[in-house]
Formats: structure tokens, sequence, C-alpha cells
């Protein structure tokens, strides 16, 4: 919470016309507001460290945060020392994974080519509740070129 009110917090007087005071504005007092964009990127979803991923290897370990999850073309998951692709097949080791909280991330660059991937490292990040479900909305896109050295 300290980091949600001191960096996302926005505080505003709330002001309305006065029907008794012939329309004039009148001070409502202070209404708070977060910045949920903001927080959604920079805190939840580690964008700056997601845009900031150099897809320039055969493998990148990928952020990991409180119930951050994320899908698409060569992501796996480690859970209890295994590696699954993030995939249909794969979903209940996954739910299991998101509802303990220790499952790793990584984008491979062979997985990502084997799916389809192309000059480009796309997939998802999102937010999941206690049980692996997904909160709607609560995502980002990431699509960086996957460069070579």
């Amino acid at each position: 919470m300290t980091i949600i009110s001191d960096n996302y917090l926005r505080e505003e007087t709330f002001q309305y016309k006065d029907e008794t005071t012939n329309g004039q504005l009148v001070d409502g007092g202070q209404w708070y507001f977060i910045e949920m964009q903001q927080l959604l990127e920079n805190e939840l979803l580690l964008s700056d460290q997601l845009n900031s991923l150099q897809f320039d290897v055969e493998e990148v370990e990928l952020p990991l945060g409180p119930g951050l999850c994320y899908t698409g073309k060569g992501i796996q998951f480690e859970y209890e020392g295994k590696r699954y692709l993030t995939s249909e097949a794969n979903q209940a080791i996954l739910t299991e994974a998101l509802k303990s909280g220790t499952a790793k991330w990584y984008w491979n660059k062979t997985l990502s080519k084997k799916c389809g991937g192309k000059d480009s490292a796309t997939f998802n990040a999102y937010i999941v509740d206690k049980s692996g479900r997904r909160f709607p909305n609560l995502h980002l896109e990431i699509n960086k070129p996957i460069s070579s050295r």
C-alpha cells in the first residue's frame, strides 16, 4: 500500500455547482484516485523490465512478479524443477504452478520458431488470481524483434 499511495494515488478536489448558491462552484472535499494503468504496467506487469529485454540469445528468463503469467509462442514455465510449454495440454500443471506462486518463466527462440514465430518475440503478460484465473483486461502484449549476434 505504501508504494501505491506514494506513487500512484492522485488527490483531487471535488467541486460541484451548488443550486443553493445560484450555481456557484463549491468545494466538495478531497477525492482519491489510483492511477491504475501506471500501477498495472509498472508494478504488476513490469512493463519497463519486459520492454528492456533483449531477445538476442536462445533463451530469455522473463521477469517474475506476484500473479504474473505469460502466454505465447516459445513461452515455457518451470514448476517443481521441470519445464513445460504453455499449451492447452499443460493447462492443469500451469494452473497448479500459478496457484503455488513458484513458476519461473522463459522465452525460447527454438520453441518460438517451432510454434510459427518469425522475426519477433510475441507474447502476453497477464495477472492471475490465487486460483490461477486471469483477471480480465489486465494484460500487456509484448512484441520485440529477435536480434542475432
